[in-house]
């Protein structure tokens, strides 16, 4: 992945790599597309990475036999790590035994880690007891029991309604400094109390990346709704949203680009110009520099036909190709698919 600089400098360090809101996971399915099990609309953010983190709303902390909960809130040099949970997720062992690996990790550290836990939709009180009486030797960490859905609401919902389960990693100045799902914690951890973590270069590409997630959805939605306007508008969006030209917005652009001119379009472009030749000025910037892949350059090719330029679309084709000639070995079914292109664009 390519990243600004400060970002790369900051995850390198720290071996981890930004990670997409985990309310999108879920809802790509490679069989049928996107489920769209998420909102219409992306939620905005009122807590982001660098803000002050509210203080938990706690109705219960369990803490049997583990290091004992911070009932005097957060503590200014103590980097904290929160680990919010559903009691009915599953598996809940593995949980359980990665958080406590965590916590006796940096027991020697001042870092404190804290499982997050509360009732919702078919979750009660007696579900985190039912657990805790089947796994209680896992679990080396104290547990704050939500009061109602406040610290949920303070911390998930804050952040661009994500679900759980999601770590999410105060630093020792009491800011937010990382969230993500579980697996990255100590790398993250070691960098943050190096001091060699930088909150505005995470926080711009954490954003980033869920903000081209939340396009990639708009696309299908517009896409399953034949809605031109709707899809010349994400467009739009996409063209702004991508300005430093990483892989990840040359993919969204490509792809957006495939979707719109591909054999597949659900779109007359005929009837609809303005979009033709937005998919051609994505497809074009996606490949300014980097013109010595076949397959994308294909789509350009494409993208230029379906906005009349059949001699601009012919020159990309034939570049694939000429390309492609030059491999050993050579992908045929790449081959092929450019070729029935070329004698379409030929005609």
């Amino acid at each position: 992945m390519l990243m600004p600089l400060l970002l790369a400098t900051a995850l390198a360090q720290a071996a981890v790599q930004p990670v997409s809101n985990p309310t999108l996971r879920g809802a790509f399915a490679p069989e049928e597309g996107i489920s769209l099990s998420v909102p219409e609309k992306q939620p905005e953010r009122s807590l982001r990475i660098g803000d002050s983190v509210p203080a938990l709303s706690v109705s219960e902390w369990i803490a049997d036999g583990t290091p004992q909960p911070p009932k005097d809130g957060f503590q200014p040099g103590t980097a904290y790590v929160l680990v919010f949970f559903s009691p009915n997720q599953r598996p809940i062992k593995n949980l359980f035994d990665s958080v406590s690996n965590l916590s006796d990790r940096f027991r020697d550290r001042l870092v404190r880690v804290i499982g997050v836990a509360g009732a919702s939709k078919g979750v009660a009180r007696s579900d985190l007891s039912t657990v805790l009486d089947a796994y209680k030797h896992y679990v080396r960490f104290p547990i704050a029991w939500d009061e109602a859905t406040k610290t949920r609401d303070a911390y998930l919902t804050a952040m661009g309604g994500h679900k759980e389960p999601l770590v999410v990693v105060i630093d020792p100045k009491g800011r937010l400094a990382w969230y993500g799902v579980p697996g990255q914690t100590t790398q993250i951890l070691n960098a943050i109390l190096a001091d060699q973590w930088n909150l505005d270069a995470v926080r711009q590409q954490t954003e980033h990346t869920e903000d081209l997630g939340w396009l990639r959805i708009e696309i299908v939605r517009a896409q399953r709704a034949k809605d031109p306007k709707r899809m010349l508008a994400a467009g739009e969006k996409l063209r702004e949203v991508c300005s430093h030209l990483g892989d990840e917005d040359r993919a969204e652009m490509l792809g957006f680009a495939n979707d719109v001119s591909g054999r597949n379009t659900v779109f007359d472009l005929a009837a609809h110009k303005d979009l033709a030749h937005l998919a051609r000025t994505l497809a074009e910037q996606a490949v300014s520099d980097q013109e010595d892949e076949p397959r994308n350059l294909a789509i350009v090719a494409r993208a230029r036909f379906a906005d009349s330029d059949v001699d601009g679309a012919r020159a990309a084709a034939r570049r694939a190709l000429e390309i492609l000639g030059g491999k050993s070995p050579t992908d045929n079914d790449l081959l092929d698919e450019i070729k029935r292109d070329y004698d379409r664009f030929s005609r």
